[in-house]
C-alpha cells in the first residue's frame, strides 16, 4: 500500500498526455472485471439471515431496482427520440428528488441498527443537490459521475482501518495528494485539439458539454483519471486488503447457510465471469454501442453501493 502513491502518479501522468486514448484503454480492460469484484464483495457482506436487516435490505434493493429500471428507461427514450427536452429535464429532476428519498429512507432505517453514526450532517448536501437537480439537472447528472468514482475510495478507507490499520496512514496521505493531481491535469490539458480524438459519447459522459471547448481534455482526463482509480480500488485494493480472492466463496455467509446457496452463489459468479468475456467480445466488435449500453446499465451497480455503504458506515 506504501506504493500506491508512484501508481496514482503515474495513472494521472497517463491520463494527461493520453486522455482518449486511455479512456478506451481502462473501460475496454476494467469495465467488467471490476464489477464482478465489486459484486464478490457485496456478497461477502450481505448476512444469511437478515433479521432485524429485512426492512433495510428490502428498501435497499427495491430502491435499486426501480430506480435502475427509471433511469435505462429515460436514458431508451431519450436516445430514440421519444421525449421532448423539457420531459427530459423534468424526468431527470423527478429521478433526482426519488434518489434523494431513497437515501434518506436508507439512513432513517440504519438509525434504528445499532451503532448508528450521525447523520445529521447530509441534511445540508442534500438540500443543495435538491435545488440542483430542478435548477439545473444536467449538472446534477454530471455530479454523479464524479461522485460515483470516490464511493470506492471510501470502501477502501473502512476496510483500511478495519483489516489494515498500518496501511491507512499511507494510504490517507495519497488521497490527500490527489486535488494536487487534478489541479495538474487541468493544468496540462486545458486546450482544444487535446480531446480531438476522443468520441462524442466519452466527452458527453464526462459532462464537456457544460463547459468551453477548451476545457474538453481537461474534463475528460479527469473522468478517467477518477474512473481509474475506481477500477483499482475495486480489482486490486479490496482483494488485497481483505485477503480472500474473488473466486473463493468460504467467506460469505450466503455461501455457508447451506449447500445450495454455495452453488447458487458459483453459478452467479460463474454467470458473471462469462459475461465479462462478453462484454470484451462486444466491445471489440462495436466499442462505441457497448460502451453506450455498458454505461446505461451500470446504474444497477452505482445504486447497489449505495446501501452497503450506509450499513457499512
Amino acid at each position: 500500500m506504501t506504493r500506491l502513491g508512484p501508481l496514482v502518479v503515474a495513472l494521472a501522468v497517463a491520463c494527461a498526455a493520453w486522455p482518449a486514448g486511455m479512456a478506451v484503454a481502462v473501460v475496454l480492460l476494467c469495465a467488467g472485471p471490476h464489477n464482478w469484484c465489486e459484486a464478490r464483495y457485496f456478497l461477502a457482506r450481505m448476512p444469511a439471515r437478515w433479521g432485524p436487516l429485512r426492512p433495510y435490505v428490502l428498501a435497499g434493493g427495491g430502491g435499486v431496482a426501480l430506480l435502475a429500471a427509471s433511469f435505462i428507461a429515460m436514458a431508451v427514450a431519450t436516445t430514440h427520440g421519444q421525449a421532448s427536452t423539457d420531459a427530459v429535464w423534468l424526468a431527470l429532476s423527478v429521478w433526482h428528488t426519488a434518489l434523494v428519498g431513497w437515501i434518506a429512507l436508507l439512513v432513517t432505517l440504519r438509525q434504528r441498527l445499532p451503532h448508528a453514526p450521525d447523520w445529521g450532517w447530509m441534511v445540508p448536501p442534500a438540500l443543495v443537490f435538491l435545488a440542483a437537480a430542478w435548477a439545473v439537472p444536467l449538472w446534477a447528472s454530471v455530479a454523479l459521475v464524479y461522485l460515483h468514482p470516490l464511493l470506492a475510495l471510501v470502501f477502501l478507507d473502512r476496510e483500511l482501518a478495519v483489516r489494515r490499520v498500518p496501511w491507512h496512514g499511507a494510504y490517507r496521505a495519497t488521497l490527500a495528494c490527489v486535488p494536487l493531481l487534478l489541479v495538474g491535469l487541468w493544468w496540462t490539458t486545458a486546450t482544444p485539439s487535446a480531446a480531438a480524438v476522443a468520441s462524442p459519447p466519452e466527452l458527453a459522459q464526462a459532462g464537456a458539454f457544460l463547459l468551453p471547448a477548451g476545457a474538453a481534455a481537461a474534463v475528460l482526463a479527469t473522468h478517467v483519471f477518477l474512473e481509474s482509480l475506481h477500477y483499482l480500488v475495486w480489482i486490486v485494493g479490496i482483494p488485497l486488503v481483505t485477503a480472500a480472492a474473488p473466486w473463493h466463496l468460504r467467506r460469505v455467509p450466503l455461501a455457508m447457510r447451506s449447500r445450495g446457496w454455495r452453488r447458487v452463489l458459483a453459478i452467479v459468479l460463474g454467470v458473471g465471469a462469462m459475461a465479462v468475456g462478453v462484454l470484451w467480445i462486444a466491445f471489440a466488435v462495436d466499442y462505441e454501442t457497448t460502451r453506450q449500453v455498458y454505461f446505461t446499465v451500470a446504474i444497477v451497480h452505482v445504486l447497489a453501493e449505495v446501501p452497503f455503504l450506509i450499513r457499512l458506515a
